[in-house]
């Protein structure tokens, strides 16, 4: 690749990450480059998220670009693989944690973390003084990090996992077996790292042996797909940790306007929490961009210094990074829902 084509800035692992294979971009050929999955069991997120990516750089580009040079996109379908995939709505710690001692990390992200979301699921379990705890767990390295977090997290907390950890494969559709030993143990309360079609499976599952317990996952569980795949019915009382709604503000209620109108055809603002945080973390690399021009290693240390973010749609501080920080969003970012009557709703 020559280095005229060498700058893509990837939306990598929840976050904003730079691939770099050589020197600095010309200004006349610059490429803004995402991975997203737009095809396999999660497809709603990706495409979702695709909505933010586009409208951040079509307004970009409309306001003249890069000294009049407009950004192209490249965009990659990593089909829900998580062999292939990199994205702006992962969550597991390790993303972060792996390159924290590193010189300089490229991975910036842009959604909550695993350990933030189970924080708040240990706040519910104590504030309703559950004592006997199921943990399940899809087979993926996500689903064994949440598993490896919720562990520390509950141990930390002096709460008992009296069943489990449960695992499960992605694409199986009877959870009964690992469900009958969370009965067996008489559970009050099931964690689960699910994502939505795989939660669909757990919630039907959990009816067809009585189990009625409370349980929850990460925002997996807020995806749209979970409500059209079950139905109204099936997740009724199933929690799951947002951090991000079109009302929250004036930024988010824009943006909710705009994503309606613009991409009306493709069902509108359909998941707002992907769509939000690609937005937002792509006006962060084209705002480094701006003031540092198209070199990687430069854009990648103006995305620590930038401080007057006002603009974000999410709850990001306009200061969302720092050297020692690649966490845009922090424990007041979010909390735990519930789904009532086919809306997303605070939990009590």
């Amino acid at each position: 690749m020559s280095a005229r084509r060498s700058v893509i800035a990837w939306m990598a692992l929840a976050a904003l990450g730079l691939l770099v294979t050589g020197g600095p971009a010309s200004a006349a050929d610059l490429k803004l480059g995402a991975t997203f999955s737009l095809t396999g069991g999660t497809d709603d997120y990706g495409k979702a998220a695709l909505m933010g990516f586009q409208l951040a750089v079509e307004e970009y580009n409309a306001k003249g670009g890069y000294k009049g040079q407009k950004v192209e996109t490249v965009v990659y379908d990593d089909e829900t693989k998580p062999a292939k995939g990199m994205d702006t709505i992962a969550t597991a710690e390790p993303i972060i944690e792996r390159y924290a001692k590193a010189p300089k990390s490229y991975i910036f992200r842009v959604s909550l973390n695993d350990g933030i979301q189970t924080s708040f699921m240990i706040d519910h379990i104590q504030k309703k003084k559950y004592q006997r705890i199921g943990l399940m767990h899809d087979s993926t390295g996500w689903g064994q990090s949440g598993r490896d977090t919720a562990l520390k997290l509950l141990k930390d907390a002096k709460i008992n996992v009296v069943a489990g950890p449960e695992v499960f494969d992605q694409n199986d559709t009877d959870m009964t077996p690992q469900l009958t030993k969370m009965k067996d143990a008489k559970v009050d309360f099931i964690i689960s790292y699910s994502l939505a079609p795989a939660g669909v499976q757990i919630a039907k599952s959990m009816q067809k042996i009585q189990l009625g317990v409370p349980w929850t996952s990460t925002w997996a569980l807020i995806a749209p797909n979970f409500l059209k795949l079950g139905g109204k019915e099936t997740v009724e009382g199933v929690m799951a940790v947002t951090s991000y709604t079109p009302d929250h503000s004036e930024n988010a209620k824009k943006l909710h306007a705009k994503v309606e109108q613009r991409f009306k055809d493709q069902g509108g603002d359909f998941h707002p929490v992907a769509t939000a945080q690609t937005y937002d973390g792509t006006r962060l690399a084209l705002r480094a961009l701006d003031r540092v021009g198209p070199d990687p290693k430069k854009i990648r240390d103006a995305l620590e210094e930038i401080s007057d973010f006002a603009e974000a749609v999410t709850k990001m501080k306009p200061r969302p990074y720092a050297p020692d920080n690649h966490e845009a969003l922090g424990r007041e970012s979010g909390f735990l829902a519930i789904w009532k009557n086919g809306k997303l709703v605070r939990a009590e």
